[in-house]
This record gives C-alpha cells, structure tokens and sequence, in this order.
C-alpha cells in the first residue's frame, strides 16, 4: 500500500510560468529600481492598468533571478483568495506535508519552515493581487520566519495597496521602446511614418500599451500581405477602435467554431480552462480541437498552457472583456447569452465531481473545474441544484470552508424543493448536508432539525431497514453526543448498528463506524471495558479491510493503547502507542503535527523510547528504504542499533577498540556476521535484508560521527573498505 504523505523533502522547484511573447522587451531600468527596493525592504509591489505588462515583467525579472541569481521563484496567481489556497497546498505537496483536514495557517507555517532549511534563496511572485487581506497572512509567516532568505514581489491595478509596501508604478512603454518593439517585431514591413501612425493610433504621442502592441503584431504577422496603412484604416474605421477587436472580426470570419469557444471562455476563469470543457461543449476530438486552438495561438488570443499534466487554455482578462463587450455590440454574430450559459453549466455539472473526504482522482479533477463553477454561479443564479450540492461537498471536503459550504447547500435545498413535491430523497440529501454544516460550525441545534427532518424523511420513504436509515441514525446520534445528551446518542447509535449487522452481515467499513461510535460514548461515560469492547472489535475489522500503513489502523492502535492506559495496562499501551508512532514516522514524517504529538504523549509514558529513537529517526529520513526496512530495523533496534550509536559517542574512534568491543571482527563474527543477523531478523533473514541490516549499522555508527565531529571517523572508514558494495548504495 503506498503511502498517503511522502517525507517532507529537502527541496522543492521554480514555477515560473514559461514566457511566450515574441521579442520581448527586458525593462532594465525597472529591474534596478526592483533590485533597490528589494535592497532595503524583503518586499515590492509594482503597479500599473491592465495591459501594461506588469505580469510579463515580474516573470522576466524572476527568469534573471533564477539563471543569475540562482534562487527558487514561485509564482502565484492570486486574483482570489482560493488560489492562493490552492498554490500552498501544491507547495505542501511538493514538500511532503500532509495537508489533509489541516489548518491553513498550520499548513502556511511548516511550509516556510521546510523552506528555511533549504540552501537556495526564495523569491514570491504574487501575480494580481486585488485584495490585500488575501495575501496578508502568508506575507507575515514568510518575513517572521524566512526573514532575510526570501523577496517577494506583488502585482496589482492598485497604487495604493499597503502603506507598508514599497510601489513601483509601471509606467507603458514610451515611444523609443514601443519602436523597437514593432522593428524587432516586424522588422522591414514599417517605414518610419507607419511606426509613428501606429503608435500614435494604439496610445498617444508619449506611450503606448505594450498588450495593444502585441495585439496589432499578432493580426500583422497573420495576415503577411496586408500593409500597415491598410490595417491602420481597417482599425480608424472600426467603432471600437480596439486591435484585439481587428483579431476577434478575423476568428469570427476565419473560424466559426473557434470564435464560439472565445464567447464560451469569456465567462470561464481565464487562468486555466480545461480542453475537457471544450471536448464537452463541441463534442470535437483532439485532432480538430487543436487546429482551433492554433487559430486562436496565431492571433495571440489565447494559448495553450499546461497544469499537472493537463492541457487548458489561458486568455488574457483584457480579452475576455474584448469578447463580452463585442457581444453585447453584435448580439446578430453573437451565441445568445442565455444559450452560452445554460450549456456550460450542464458541461459543468457533467464535469465536476462530486468528493468525498477520501482522497482519490476525483480530487484533481474537481480542482480543474471548481474555479469556473464558482465564476458561473456568482454570474448566473438559475444553475442547477446538483452544481450548488457538488461545490458544498467541495468546501467540506477539500477546503473545510464550513460556513460558505451551508451557503451552497441551503441553495440546493431550494432548488430541490422546488423541483421535487414531497418526500423526494435529493430533498433528504440537502438537509442532511445542511445539518453536518451546522454540526460543523458547532451550532447544534440547528444541526438537529435539519437532521431529525432527513431521518423522519427517509423512515417515511423506505419503512425498512435500509442503509440511508441507518446513516441518518448515526448522524442523529453524533448530535445529541455533541449537545452532551449522551444516552439519547447512544440509544441512535446503538439502533444504527444494529440495523447495519443486519443489512451487511459481514465486515464492511459503515459497521466500523457505528462500533467506534459507539465506543465514544462508552469512553464518555467512562465504561472502559465496554469502550474496549467495542475499540477492539472496530479494530479486528480494521485488520481485514485495511492494509499496511493505513491510517485506520494507526489510530486504532492509539485509541486502544488509551483505553489500556486508564485500564491501567501500561505496558500494553506502550507497545501500541509505539507501534503507531513508528507508522506515522513511515508515513507522515517526524515533522508532521501527528508524529509529533504523539511522540509528545510517549515522552510522558516512555521516555526512553523516544531518547534511545535518535537512530531511527535518521535512518527513515532516506528516502530510498522499502516498507520493509523499517521491519527489519525494528528487529535489530533494540539490541544493536542503539548500543551502536550511544557508544560511538563515548567509544575511542582512532584506536578500533570500538569495532573489537561492539562488532567483533568486520563481517566474521559479532554483530555484523550473517548468521547473528539471522538469528535477530528469523523470519525476515533474507539475504537482501540481511545487506539492509549491515547498511542501517553504517548509519547508526555514522550518525554517532555526525553529531561527535570532533571524533575519528575511522569505523566510517574502515567500513568502507570492509563493504564498498554496500556503501556505494549508501
């Protein structure tokens, strides 16, 4: 079984979306007014109206900063706060941390923790930003804690973001630059008098923006024949007077089909639209797909971008108004708005998972697609029922957004209500997914009426033992357990399991459920043989279901170890609680709040556990161990492991007396001789973990030369020559 968080890693990688403008103009003098604010204060917003290119700037001054300054840049798209949300927890992943159903300030801290630690420098792009608050928290982690080894740099429309902030304002380009912009553009299709036509047409006799320039060369080097008075005319005698309307009458002539994906993305999140969504709209293969697509490419209207290996397209904000507002002129070249909207919110539905707190590929999916749910429903209110219930089981499951997740699912209820009389089992749904809402923002009450309404619903619907009872019970239950009602909880608990035993008669994961329930309140009104009971019997189910290092598992080990404990078994709950620390060591890492804590708890009971762990820790660090290290290790921990590493500490390294003492001769005799190994390993004395038994000896007596560096480190050595095949896998 893989595991469900890998270690945290020693680094992470730049992010810096690729450039793809055509003889880019590099704005050195900018880039030094950055370097010298950055100088003096960690952090720079630069400002300026859309179009100025401040994007393009902040991508090619973190290109220079990592070829000539070598440092790690992280771009973040932050035009709403969920993106933002979305980038750390892509960070976490890269890092290794677990991020499920944790805080996002937890999260935001050992993010820049692990950062620290790294030997590169770290510069932020904050690209977009609107509103401060969104980005606040994460600037205040980052400068208390990564301090001088990070830079950020901010974009934004607004000049006025923080008084804290150093701001640069983006100024256009001026003539002299936009001139050479056009000839390294365009080269000998200009004469002087085009060039200043142009410019003076596009922006005014001082500057110019540098989006409409790239527009107007976009639509040139398409049309190769066309002179440059002739498209200065087509654009004096277009109303708008806008070149990226000259490219939008020229998709439209060209292609149909490319210009109704134009008015479908116009209302879709800019950054990344999935090709799903047009395979679905157009029902079109990737074959004729693509040739639009490079259509759209030609006339710089959009680009083809890749995220975590999915294809999507990007478009520009200024675009997207370009289409709405040509629309809105044109309604006879136009979809009608009406249409456009009622098709992507029924490609929407169909592409938008419906998640559960299980992690799966569901996951990812619904990650692509959230973005233009929630840019459809705050546009168009009449969506359907099934979109507002999906994005409320998003805010649980993946976001823990409590209180926006009740927003969405009050919003089905009344959608449903609405399409469905009477007893209807989506209705039953809404008010169950209502009631956890207020479950979950601790307002009980509330929860129960929703909740006893969906049980009395659902008796009513089915008058027969049936799952969804069965689920409504329990849910019943945890409530009147939250309101400290304890004996009503435990009378709905009960009633849930039984009625499970009887549909199911076999082991399945909802008995688990109503078992550990049940055992809670057992714990609550401190029945400790009864809790075990039901701990145990959890437990057994558990073993047969799950396998490895599940995290079930894990925590049916600390949970029994608990009730051993107050049973006063204190040896039992040892060996439990250290059996689930060396899993979550395995899987979660020895930074995870998780490890930690529990290795907190240990201290307490067994101290001497964690004090004789220094080897272990260093040794699950690497990386490259199978799962079934950590098995062989254990077998040989107590009794080898750590003699080795508390007496290299204290052991003569320069006169070999340690090796005479503790290991016998090298390979012969002693510990590291086969036939010892076999003995302490039985049935795990396989050759090829008899080789990982000698490596982990290595590292505990190497670990004893790391931290005593003012020893010899001739047992390092000396193993080396002994074992060069086994050190060089080292």
């Amino acid at each position: 079984m893989k595991n469900r968080n890998a270690f945290i890693s020693n680094t992470i990688n730049s992010n810096l979306p690729i450039l793809s403008i055509h003889n880019l103009i590099h704005r050195e003098a900018v880039f030094k007014q950055i370097d010298n604010a950055l100088s003096k204060n960690s952090c720079v917003a630069i400002s300026a109206f859309a179009g100025t290119g401040k994007t393009t700037l902040a991508k090619d001054y973190g290109r220079k900063q990592i070829e000539e300054a070598k440092k790690i840049v992280r771009f973040i798209n932050t035009d709403s706060a969920y993106k933002i949300n979305e980038a750390y927890r892509q960070l976490a992943k890269e890092l290794g941390i677990y991020t499920i159903g944790e805080k996002e300030e937890d999260i935001t801290r050992l993010i820049h923790e692990n950062i620290a630690k790294l030997n590169s420098n770290t510069l932020f792009i904050f690209d977009n930003v609107e509103i401060y608050k969104d980005i606040e928290p994460y600037l205040n982690s980052m400068m208390s804690i990564l301090k001088d080894k990070v830079q950020v740099i901010i974009t934004t429309k607004n000049n006025k973001l923080s008084d804290d902030i150093t701001n640069i304002e983006l100024k256009p380009f001026n003539i002299k630059t936009a001139i050479t912009y056009l000839e390294n553009s365009l080269g000998n299709r200009f004469n002087d008098q085009d060039i200043n036509d142009l410019i003076e047409e596009l922006g005014n006799k001082d500057e110019v923006l540098p989006y409409s320039l790239y527009k107007a060369v976009a639509y040139l080097k398409e049309n190769k024949l066309l002179k440059v008075k002739d498209y200065l005319n087509f654009l004096r005698n277009n109303k708008d007077k806008q070149p990226e309307t000259i490219l939008l009458l020229e998709i439209l002539e060209k292609s149909p089909v490319a210009w109704q994906m134009l008015q479908y993305s116009a209302y879709l999140d800019p950054d990344f639209i999935s090709i799903d969504i047009f395979k679905k709209l157009f029902l079109l293969d990737e074959e004729k797909l693509q040739e639009l697509i490079k259509k759209l490419e030609a006339l710089s209207l959009m680009k083809l971008i890749y995220q975590d290996g999915q294809a999507g397209l990007q478009l520009h904000g200024l675009v997207q108004f370009a289409v709405k507002r040509y629309v809105d002129r044109h309604q006879e070249h136009a979809i009608d708005k009406k249409e456009v909207f009622v098709r992507l919110i029924e490609v929407l539905d169909n592409l938008f998972p419906s998640v559960t707190n299980e992690p799966s590929k569901d996951w990812e999916n619904a990650k692509l697609i959230y973005p233009h749910v929630i840019k459809i429903l705050n546009i168009h209110k009449l969506s359907k029922a099934s979109l507002y219930k999906k994005v409320g089981y998003y805010n649980d499951h993946i976001l823990y957004k409590f209180k926006e997740s009740l927003e969405y699912h009050e919003e089905a209820l009344k959608k449903y209500r609405v399409l469905y009389s009477g007893n209807h089992p989506y209705i039953v749904i809404s008010l169950k997914n209502i009631g956890i809402a207020y479950q979950k923002l601790g307002q009980f009450s509330k929860a129960l009426e929703y909740l006893e309404e969906a049980l009395k619903i659902r008796q009513a619907l089915y008058q027969a033992d049936h799952p969804d009872i069965a689920n409504s019970l329990n849910n019943v239950g945890l409530v009147y357990k939250d309101l400290d009602n304890i004996s009503k909880g435990l009378e709905y608990f009960k009633k849930a399991l039984e009625m499970k035993q009887k549909l199911y008669q076999i082991d399945h994961p909802t008995i688990i459920t109503s078992l550990n329930n049940v055992n809670t309140v057992y714990d609550k009104l401190n029945h400790i043989s009864k809790e075990l009971r039901y701990k145990e019997e959890a437990f057994r189910m558990i073993k047969i279901l799950y396998k490895g290092n599940h995290h079930y598992i894990i925590l049916s080990f600390i949970d029994i170890g608990t009730v051993y404990r107050k049973l006063g078994d204190i040896s039992k709950a040892k060996e439990l609680h250290k059996q689930a620390y060396l899993m979550y060591v395995q899987t979660l890492g020895l930074k995870h709040s998780h490890t930690k804590n529990l290795e907190s708890y240990i201290k307490i009971i067994s101290p001497e556990f964690i004090k004789n762990n220094e080897t272990r820790e260093f040794i699950l660090q690497r990386r490259d161990f199978e799962e079934v290290t950590l098995e062989v290790k254990q077998k040989i921990q107590k009794k080898v492991l750590n003699k080795i590493y508390t007496n290299a500490a204290k052991g003569k390294w320069s006169t070999g007396k340690f090796f005479i003492r503790f290991l016998g001769n090298w390979g012969v005799k002693g510990y590291l001789c086969d036939k010892y190994l076999a003995k302490q390993l039985r049935d795990l004395s396989s050759t090829k973990n008899i080789e990982t038994a000698k490596m982990l000896y290595f590292e505990a007596v190497c670990l004893g030369a790391i931290n005593h560096p003012n020893k010899d480190f001739i047992c390092a050595v000396e193993f080396t020559k002994a074992y060069p095949e086994l050190t060089q896998k080292l």
